[in-house]
């Protein structure tokens, strides 16, 4: 019995020890994978940047064929950046154009880590520069009207001499110059002390090219992965015959590789110890087994199977349920702690009720407490929002009307002097003109002063309704905010009827309304819109329509379209006190429609 009892523990160790070596081997590929790519996306991102900082000293300056200008240009750029070796300035045809500029013995003492350059070595720059791509690449982005046209591209890494740090050609053609390639040798000495400090003897880190030479690291057996184009984790033999791992991680600006590389036995070692030591766990595991069951199997197995019974009818809610305590040894110790178990766990279960009861009668008490409070709070929100919107338009509109009244007042006692002087003479009707707007902008300010102060001023009181035609009203207003719609870029159309649209309302009160909702209108369609306008009959009311090709932008900081603002707030409130509305497009519909009592025929 103790055996059978024991096999299944067996299997599970034996397949939990083959899951735990599995994903040992796993942990390690992703490590080493994850260790290439990291490395890979530093090299890439340091030669980008590295080349980048190249073209960006193309774009600001145009040196033409100035030679002063060439070589300050090319001493600027080896200065600022201390992993260039040397730079230099090539025509179209990879022909030097002014004397390149290295490193010196002076410069290297005072950066050290600059590598010295020479005259030889940027002569085999030269030869070395990917010119031709960088070429391609300006000339598309002048085909694709690029804003700055600019051409970089990297060449293959080279060595200068035997046991020096590898290096890799840049060339780059500028926007302001593009009959110029700027060249720069960038040495790999940054990337070769990294490879340096992440390689151990079993951990070796390469980069290699797409034609598998070695660019940095000892490359052994990371030769025949370079053909691989795409990150991946391999398992192989090397030529001395010691089994691998690795991972290759794809570079993408230059096309190299990093390949990360261990001794398979490194990997399975973990694996090995774990197996060995699930054996010997099992092994002693058994015989234990095997010598406690032989002297207590009887003395067990029928207490035990009676608490196996009450937990499970415990664990099917049975709660209260007890065994017999007839034993004073270590399993009545257990009989006992089962009966008291299962007495606490049947007292849990009232107790936990009745506190579920409490709970949720609070919380919908707290619920209902809170949405009430809700509601107050919104309601008073809105209140005082109003309250706010009123006061301000009130004060704002007291005040402009006291300022304005004075100004306004000399402007036309003097226009009235003027045109009394000027009686019979043609600059009289001018005069005449002046006058006659002056009166119109006292008007206007009268009723901006009654409105801020609650009153009716421009409604349908008596001695201040006329007929006017909306048609002519209409083509003054729109050519008063003709200006503001073409600086917006806004085209505002006003169409013409021949049928007499005639409203009962109060001019000035009718012009102000029209004006600010044309204002309105301005700054909530964007650039490139088209407002059409026109005067109706509608239902037997004077209409005014208003007909935008543009959604109107909603809630915008010049206006608030939801009738918070001052704009629009105060023209519906104009509407109002003269029995008219302004009605937005409802479902299907574009336009606004302003409507006012229609006038006598």
């Amino acid at each position: 019995m103790t055996i059978v009892a024991l096999l299944p523990l067996l299997l599970t160790g034996w397949f939990a020890t083959d899951i735990a070596v599995t994903e040992n081997q796993r942990s390690s590929d992703e490590r080493l994978l994850r260790d290439a790519s990291a490395i890979a996306q530093v090299v890439d991102s340091w030669v980008v940047a590295q080349r980048d900082a190249l073209e960006g000293w193309t774009v600001p300056f145009a040196i033409g064929e100035n030679a002063s200008l060439q070589r300050g240009l090319l001493a600027a750029i080896l200065q600022a950046n201390p992993s260039f070796v040397s730079v230099v300035l090539v025509d179209r045809d990879n022909v030097v154009v002014v004397e390149p500029v290295w490193v010196d013995a002076a410069l290297a003492g005072v950066d050290v880590r600059r590598t010295v350059g020479s005259a030889e070595r940027a002569r085999a720059l030269v030869s070395k520069l990917p010119s031709s791509a960088a070429i391609e690449a300006h000339d598309a982005g002048v085909a694709r009207d690029d804003a700055l046209p600019i051409g970089g591209a990297v060449g293959s890494s080279w060595r200068f001499a035997q046991g020096q740090a590898p290096s890799v050609p840049i060339a780059v053609v500028g926007p302001r110059d593009p009959g110029l390639v700027f060249g720069a040798e960038l040495s790999l000495s940054e990337v070769a002390k990294l490879i340096a400090t992440q390689s151990t003897p079993d951990h070796r880190v390469s980069v290699v090219d797409n034609e598998g030479a070695v660019i940095l690291g000892d490359g052994t057996g990371a030769e025949s992965l370079a053909t691989l184009g795409s990150d991946a984790t391999v398992a192989f033999v090397l030529p001395d015959g010691t089994a691998v791992r690795g991972a290759i991680a794809v570079v993408a600006t230059p096309d190299w590789r990093v390949i990360t590389i261990e001794p398979a036995a490194a990997a399975e070692a973990s694996g090995s110890a774990i197996r060995a030591r699930t054996a010997q766990v099992l092994v002693v595991s058994l015989l234990l087994a095997l010598g406690v069951g032989a002297v207590l199997a009887r003395s067990l197995s029928e207490p035990v199977r009676e608490l196996s019974d009450g937990a499970l009818r415990v664990a099917d809610g049975d709660y209260g349920r007890k065994v017999a305590e007839d034993r004073g040894d270590e399993i009545g110790d257990l009989q006992r702690a089962f009966n008291h178990l299962s007495s606490r766990l049947a007292s849990g279960r009232d107790e936990i009720a009745r506190q579920r009861a409490e709970i949720e009668g609070f919380n919908r008490e707290l619920q209902a407490r809170v949405d009430e409070r809700t509601r107050e709070l919104v309601e008073a929100q809105v209140r005082l929002v109003q309250s706010g919107q009123l006061a301000a338009v009130a004060e704002m509109g007291a005040g402009l009307a006291h300022e304005l009244n004075n100004p306004i007042a000399a402007i036309l006692g003097t226009a009235q002097v003027v045109r009394m002087r000027l009686r019979g003479t043609p600059e009289e009707e001018r005069v005449a003109r002046i006058e006659e707007q002056a009166t119109r902008c006292r008007e206007v300010v009268a009723s901006m002063l009654k409105l801020s102060e609650g009153s009716s001023e421009g409604g349908n009181e008596p001695g201040s309704v006329d007929v006017v035609d909306l048609r002519g009203m209409l083509a003054e207003v729109a050519a008063l905010v003709a200006a503001p719609f073409r600086q917006r870029g806004v085209t505002l159309v006003v169409e013409s009827s021949d049928q007499a649209v005639e409203a009962s309302a109060n001019p000035v009160a009718t012009s102000r309304v029209l004006a600010q909702v044309l204002q309105s209108f301005r700054s909530g369609l964007p650039d490139g819109a088209r407002l059409v306008v026109r005067a109706a009959l509608i239902d037997g009311r004077a209409s005014v329509l208003f007909e935008p090709d543009r959604p109107i932008a909603k809630g915008s900081a010049r206006d608030d379209w939801m009738a918070s603002g001052l704009s629009l707030w105060v023209a519906r409130r104009q509407l109002e006190t003269m029995s008219g509305r302004l009605d937005e497009p409802g479902t299907g519909q574009t336009a606004w429609v302003l409507s006012l009592p229609a006038g006598a025929a």
